[in-house]
C-alpha cells in the first residue's frame, strides 16, 4: 500500500470492554454466527467472489486484529479499505451485527498506527481541514469554479499528493451547475405566506450539499416552507464528520459533532433537525455512539440525534402539504442511498411521496438497495471497484426505462451524473426535495 509504512500493532483491543477512544463498538463483532446471510448483499463480494472481501471475512480479519492476533499488512489494509461501509450487510444479518460500527472503529485504530509517508499526512491534513469548516469550504469552490487547476494536479502528482488531488476535475465538473452556496448564519426562512408556520425546524445545509449540490439545499428550504415550516439555519453547524469517520479520523469526526450540538442546542424551540444527505443523516443520529465515552456530551448526543429527521421521514410523519401542480409525464426510478435504507431503515417513506406527485410513474428497480459504488469517496479512492459496482446499478435502471433517477445522497447524485454526462446520456438524476419544489411551483 503506497503512502505509508507499516508497524506491529499495538497491544490488543479489548473487544469486551473498548476502550477511552470509543473502540467498544468493536464487540458487535461477537454476535457474528457465520451464517453467510450477508454474503449476497455485500457489493465487494459480488464483483470479487473471495471470502476477504466479503462481510463475514472481513469480521475475521477485524477481530484477529482487534485481538492482536494479527497485525498490520499490506493484505489487511487493501481489504479494510476496499469495504463500502455500505450497511447493506446489516440489514441481512439475523444476528444485528453493527458492522458499520466495527468497520470505522477499525479504520480509526488502523489510522493511529501507521506510519503514512509525509505528502500523504500533509495530503490528508488538508483535504480533511477544508471540510471542517464551512467557510474556508465555499471559498475553496469558489476558487475551483473560477480556475483551471490542471498544473496544479500534474504538480501534486510530482509531489506525490495525487490522490486527494483526483477530486478536483470531479469538483469542478459539478460546479458547472451549481449556484448560490449557502451560508447557515442563523437566517431563518418564513413558512409560505399562503400556509402560517405550524413548526420550527433547524436544517442542516452539509458541506457538498451548501456547496456543490446548493440547489437542492434550496429547494429543500422551499419544500418545507410549503410544508408550514420556519426554517433556521443554525449559526455555527458544520461538517456532520461522516466522511471523516469512514476515513478513520474518529477524533475530527468527534470534533465536528460536538461543534453541531452545540450550534444547535442555542435553538431549543426547534422541534426537529432536517437532513436532506441521507449519509448526513445517518451519522448524525448515531452521534451518541460516537461519542459514548464522552461525559460531558453523551446525553447532549442523545438528545440531539432523536431530533434529527431525515427529510421523507419528517414530510411523511406530518401531513404533507399536496397541493401540487401535475408534472410532464415522468417516468422515474428510486435508488435506495444506502445510509438511508440501511443506515436508518427509510424505505417506503420517499415512495409514499413520489406517488402522491401527480404525473409521476414510479419503476421500481432491481436491488434497489445496492449500493452505486459512491460510498462518500469512495469512488475516487477506488475508481476500478466503483466503476464495476456502478455498471451493475446502471443496468438495473436501464430496464426500467426511467429517465430520471431519485436519489437523496449527494456522492450518489454526483456519480450518476457524471456517469451520464460522461457517456451522453441524456437521463436525469434529482433529489426527491427537487421533484417535489417542481411540483409545488409548476
Amino acid at each position: 500500500m503506497v503512502g505509508y509504512n507499516l508497524k506491529n500493532s499495538e497491544p490488543p483491543i479489548s473487544m469486551e470492554d473498548g476502550d477511552s477512544r470509543g473502540y467498544g463498538s468493536l464487540r458487535t463483532l461477537q454476535d457474528c454466527v457465520h451464517c453467510g446471510f450477508c454474503l449476497p448483499s455485500c457489493p465487494t463480494y459480488r464483483v470479487l467472489g473471495t471470502e476477504s472481501d466479503s462481510p463475514r471475512g472481513r469480521i475475521d480479519l477485524m477481530k484477529a486484529y482487534a485481538n492482536g492476533e494479527i497485525g498490520i499488512s499490506n493484505s489487511l489494509m487493501e481489504h479494510i479499505s476496499l469495504c463500502l461501509v455500505c450497511r447493506n450487510c446489516e440489514t441481512a444479518c439475523p444476528s444485528g451485527v453493527r458492522f458499520g460500527w466495527a468497520m470505522d472503529a477499525t479504520r480509526a485504530r488502523l489510522e493511529e498506527e501507521i506510519h503514512r509517508s509525509v505528502t500523504d499526512r500533509i495530503s490528508r491534513r488538508i483535504f480533511f481541514s477544508v471540510f471542517e469548516n464551512l467557510a474556508v469550504l465555499r471559498t475553496v469552490m469558489r476558487l475551483l469554479r473560477l480556475s483551471n487547476f490542471l498544473p496544479f494536479m500534474r504538480l501534486s502528482r510530482l509531489l506525490g499528493f495525487s490522490q486527494f488531488s483526483q477530486f478536483i476535475p470531479v469538483t469542478q465538473n459539478v460546479l458547472k451547475n451549481s449556484s448560490g452556496f449557502i451560508n447557515p448564519g442563523g437566517r431563518l426562512y418564513k413558512a409560505d405566506g399562503n400556509r402560517p408556520a405550524t413548526r420550527k425546524v433547524g436544517f442542516l445545509v452539509g458541506c457538498i450539499m451548501s456547496t456543490l449540490l446548493a440547489d437542492i439545499d434550496h429547494a429543500t428550504l422551499r419544500v418545507l416552507n410549503k410544508n408550514a415550516c420556519d426554517v433556521v439555519l443554525c449559526k455555527g453547524q458544520t461538517c456532520c464528520g461522516a466522511m471523516h469517520l469512514h476515513e478513520g479520523e474518529r477524533e475530527k469526526a468527534k470534533t465536528l459533532a460536538r461543534k453541531n450540538i452545540d450550534a444547535f442546542s442555542k435553538y431549543p424551540d426547534i422541534e426537529a433537525i432536517i437532513v436532506n444527505s441521507s449519509g448526513c443523516g445517518a451519522q448524525m443520529k448515531e452521534y451518541g455512539v460516537l461519542l459514548e465515552d464522552d461525559l460531558k456530551y453523551h446525553k447532549k448526543a442523545e438528545e440531539f440525534s432523536s431530533k434529527v429527521k431525515d427529510l421523507s421521514e419528517f414530510l411523511c410523519g406530518s401531513q404533507l402539504n399536496t397541493s401540487f401542480t401535475s408534472l410532464p409525464d415522468m417516468k422515474v426510478t428510486y435508488q435506495d442511498p444506502c445510509h438511508l435504507v440501511h443506515g436508518q431503515g427509510i424505505r417506503k417513506e420517499p415512495r409514499e411521496i413520489l406517488r402522491q406527485i401527480p404525473g409521476i410513474h414510479l419503476q421500481e428497480m432491481e436491488d434497489s438497495e445496492q449500493c452505486c459504488g459512491a460510498a462518500g469517496i469512495y469512488s475516487v479512492l477506488n475508481p476500478g471497484m466503483s466503476e464495476q459496482i456502478l455498471s451493475s446499478r446502471i443496468n438495473s435502471i436501464n430496464k426500467t426505462g426511467a429517465k430520471v433517477v431519485v436519489a437523496s445522497n449527494p456522492p450518489c447524485i454526483i456519480q450518476y451524473s457524471t456517469r451520464f454526462q460522461n457517456t451522453g446520456d441524456s437521463r436525469r438524476v434529482m433529489h426527491l426535495a427537487e421533484l417535489l419544489d417542481q411540483a409545488y411551483s409548476s
